[in-house]
């Protein structure tokens, strides 16, 4: 998955002193700095480990399960998870992980994330740096650099247990050993030479939403591809508007409704209405007390309606995917598990898909 195609280009070997200098003739944020660099975020930290500044601390990789274990002693938090296309930010408490192979899992107060821990590979904690814009965070990062999720500590949050966590997993080696590469691009099929009949067939076919991604394995295709070889009936690309359409609408309704953004590491999930919607001209925000969303416009570049059959009824969601077709943003309505979608959401993932002319 490329979630950040401007990365594809870093520069290798950059000198630390550079990334320094140019971080410390600049009032960016660490992630638009690197940006601009054509760097990852975590070789910014990584140059100010190395430095010796003391609000960068490098964490040692192998105590990551042990501090997502901990991180409940932190009590109420901000949890960001975001792509280069949007940010999701919820306020919370983490529950007691459960951690299993390569997956995880963390569910309690707020705070609901899927974790693909095979992408967590550098863990950073960051102090409060004022002259920076830094806050204290645990910020954990993938074998490319990106980050794939953070945690800040608020007022309310335990500094004393934060103090102690970083002490308990601080590296022996620092930053200095540290090399970033990017993962193998997969490999996919070409449209005609997937066998279009048995995918839809299986499509059907589907039990859970979840079985869905093993579907893409088999047939060795992307996810947007297999919108594309789908009839309306399962996937249909809908108006730019949609998004913004859609989140007036569970706005003004107080619908209730789930958002994931994802990324190789992590998905983070909301839930719930949403109340204060901020357009912007390059940004589309939700503002409330306990839940804040950023979409950059300009990095979304299609967005579909897609169904999913399921054994309690069809699943309807709004996906949003990047010029590179990886997934960013996805919407569906709020239901608890093992019972059909509310009718509200359906009606109206019904009337986005008739009314609004595809893009």
């Amino acid at each position: 998955m490329t979630l950040n195609p401007a990365l594809e280009a870093s520069p290798r070997g950059l000198d630390p002193a550079v990334l320094m200098s140019a971080w410390d003739a600049s009032s960016k944020r660490p992630f638009d700095l690197a940006e601009e660099l054509g760097v990852s975020e975590c070789a910014l930290l990584q140059a100010a480990a190395r430095a010796g500044e003391p609000w960068c601390r490098w964490l040692d990789p192998e105590r990551i399960r042990d501090v997502l274990m901990q991180l409940p002693a932190l009590g109420q938090v901000m949890a960001l998870t975001r792509n280069h296309a949007v940010v999701h930010e919820k306020i919370g408490r983490y529950g007691q992980g459960e951690l299993e192979g390569h997956v995880g899992l963390i569910i309690h107060e707020g705070i609901d994330l899927r974790l693909f821990l095979d992408h967590w590979c550098h863990m950073v904690a960051v102090d409060d740096c004022p002259q920076r814009g830094l806050r204290a965070s645990l910020q954990w990062f993938d074998a490319g650099g990106t980050a794939v999720h953070k945690v800040y500590l608020r007022p309310e949050s335990d500094r004393g247990a934060f103090d102690a966590i970083v002490a308990s997993a601080l590296s022996a080696r620092g930053a200095r050993e540290v090399a970033f590469e990017l993962p193998a691009a997969m490999q996919t099929l070409a449209d005609g030479d997937v066998d279009r009949d048995r995918l839809l067939a299986e499509w059907a076919g589907l039990q859970d939403t979840h079985d869905f991604q093993s579907l893409l394995r088999r047939y060795r295709i992307s996810r947007e591809q297999a919108l594309r070889l789908a009839p309306p009936r399962f996937a249909r690309r809908v108006s730019g508007d949609a998004l913004e359409a859609t989140l007036a609408h569970a706005a003004c309704s107080d619908l209730s409704i789930m958002v994931f953004v994802r990324n190789r590491g992590c998905v983070q999930i909301h839930r719930g209405p949403i109340r204060r919607l901020e357009p912007m001209a390059t940004w589309l925000n939700v503002l409330d007390p306990e839940f804040n969303l950023h979409v950059r416009r300009r990095a979304l570049a299609r967005l579909w309606v897609v169904r999913k059959p399921t054994r309690f009824g069809v699943v309807s969601a709004l996906e949003a995917y990047d010029s590179a077709g990886d997934l960013v943003l996805t919407l569906f309505g709020d239901r608890p598990a093992r019972e059909p979608e509310p009718r509200a959401w359906q009606a109206w993932i019904d009337q986005l898909a008739d009314a609004m002319p595809p893009c």
